[in-house]
């Protein structure tokens, strides 16, 4: 046994403050650290633990049409559900890489994009630089979960190095779909995560399972819920708790070794805890000896599985996209690639063949620091492809409270004019995170700057399409007092070091990600 082989890890068997998305995190937070006090390099929780499983749907006749206690409820669950964009998981991100943490946390995503009104059974992995790596949609809400939860994509059957090991997970039923668990395998995985909102008869069968299957480590966390969990105050309490038993759920988390056997038996003690144990890779390696489900007893030539990331219900990254990629590749010799010294280099990909009103852009950032607000010539989309930064959004606001904001006309060549004095307060508005898989959409009205997320060693690449305006809008930058800090660089030809550098990152993406 070597230290290198071996991995600390927390199974946080927790009941959510149910509804209370704020409150929830905040509980989320004390048991990362006490995870991290005892060693841990991976805590997961279980799922929906943010703000809470949709234990309602059974307890009040769902599936009554049209019903207004399912709206009214329904609602307030959209209300406190998670919004990442928004950045309602950075202070779990920075408490990760504090803490040197990585974290699965089962949560009830409400992305913004496509008006911000459909809730996802996500499980987000947090790795120890606090990086959101990924966020996996549950494929298929089982049963009364449908009247709640909408259908995943396959964007988040990702998986992630720790320490020896690869770890992926799934979220509770779609654990016992075959072809999301080899979706997993194939890609190296031999920590598997199962995250429940409980119980004991969920957890008992199926990890032991997948881990002689899989002849991988299986960590299988689970919720808990009691009828006092419901809190007092809220929303139609009486009705949900008139048919609740006084146990909901009794945990069950557990563990298995790469054979099968128990590491952990199921803990259903009714009672909160946070479980830890050490893995030691070996056995990994020594059940992977007979058989070895992606690799020395698998038939590629003869079966095969496609996992199709490029296309969700987001349509995170369309094929065309991916396309104008991997032209830029094939025609490397062509490829029209600037630099702005010691922020970025781009690639200007050109108009759509079909629209020309769009252009297509890609920019990796060395620093994605910006020390000034400002809005753009053009509205567009950037969809992020690696790494992440978060973005402060900007408003002037209280225009009669004798406040002022100064003004500044930017030119090319990032000449400014002499301010303009505008009435009201310069305001920090709101933020949001943008990470793998996202898709931002920056108007030309909106104000914002950028900075690193948690972790700003990792540089960021993104894909941008941009919406070219058929009246020209001005670039202004906006401060709160009569000079500005903005930068002076000038866009210019990239050096062939940077054009190789670049060149290796796209064809190193394109393979990683198999496009």
């Amino acid at each position: 046994m070597t230290s290198d082989s071996l991995l600390t890890v927390g199974l946080a068997q927790i009941a959510p403050i149910w509804f209370d998305r704020e409150k929830t995190l905040k509980k989320v937070e004390k048991y990362i650290s006490d995870a991290a006090d005892r060693g841990c390099s991976l805590v997961a929780f279980g799922e929906a633990i943010v703000p809470g499983y949709p234990f309602w749907l059974e307890l009040t006749d769902a599936a009554v049409f049209n019903s207004s206690i399912q709206k009214e409820i329904h609602a307030e669950y959209m209300h406190q559900a998670v919004s990442i964009e928004r950045g309602d998981l950075s202070e779990i991100c920075s408490l990760a890489k504090t803490r040197q943490i990585a974290v699965y946390l089962g949560c009830i995503e409400r992305p913004l994009d496509r008006g911000g009104h459909s809730l996802y059974c996500s499980m987000v992995f947090i790795d120890r630089n606090g990086n959101i790596g990924s966020v996996h949609r549950k494929l298929m809400p089982t049963y009364d979960e449908r009247l709640a939860w909408s259908i995943g994509d396959g964007n988040g059957l990702r998986v992630h190095s720790l320490g020896a090991f690869t770890c992926g997970g799934l979220n509770c039923w779609e654990n016992w779909m075959p072809l999301a668990r080899s979706a997993l395998y194939a890609q190296g995985e031999d920590l598997h995560v199962c995250i429940f909102p409980g119980s004991h008869h969920n957890t008992y069968d199926i990890t032991p399972f997948i881990a002689k299957e899989s002849r991988s480590f299986v960590i299988t966390v689970s919720g808990l819920m009691r009828k006092e969990d419901f809190p007092i105050g809220l929303l139609h309490r009486e009705r949900i708790v008139e048919h609740a038993p006084d146990l909901l759920t009794d945990g069950g988390s557990c563990v298995a070794n790469p054979d099968g056997t128990w590491l952990i038996e199921p803990t259903t003690i009714g009672e909160e805890a946070l479980l830890v144990t050490t893995l030691d890779h070996r056995r990994v390696r020594e059940e992977r000896q007979n058989f070895d489900p992606s690799g020395h007893y698998s038939r590629p030539d003869i079966l095969k599985l496609t996992t199709f990331w490029p296309i969700t219900t987001q349509n995170i990254m369309d094929q065309r996209y991916i396309d104008i990629i991997r032209y830029q590749i094939n025609n490397w010799q062509d490829a029209d690639v600037r630099t702005v010294p010691g922020v970025m280099t781009q690639i200007h990909c050109g108009p759509d063949k079909d629209d020309p009103s769009i252009e297509y852009q890609i920019n990796w950032f060395i620093d994605c620091s910006e020390t000034y607000i400002h809005n753009h010539r053009h509205s567009f989309d950037t969809h992020c492809l690696e790494g992440g930064y978060s973005e402060k959004l900007w408003q002037i606001v209280d225009e009669g409270s004798g406040a002022c904001t100064y003004q500044f006309l930017r030119h090319s060549g990032n000449v400014f004019d002499s301010p303009i004095k505008l009435p009201g307060a310069l305001q920090h508005v709101g933020s949001r995170i943008h990470f793998p898989g996202n898709i931002l959409h920056v108007g030309i009205d909106q104000y914002h700057a950028i900075l690193p997320n948690a972790s700003s060693a990792e540089r960021v690449l993104t894909f941008l399409v941009k919406h070219t305006p058929s009246i020209p809008v001005e670039m202004f930058v906006l401060s709160d007092q009569p000079v500005i800090n903005a930068p002076k660089n000038e866009i210019q030809p990239a050096t062939e070091e940077d054009r190789q550098s670049l060149y290796d990152k796209l064809d190193s993406w394109l393979a990683k990600h198999h496009y």
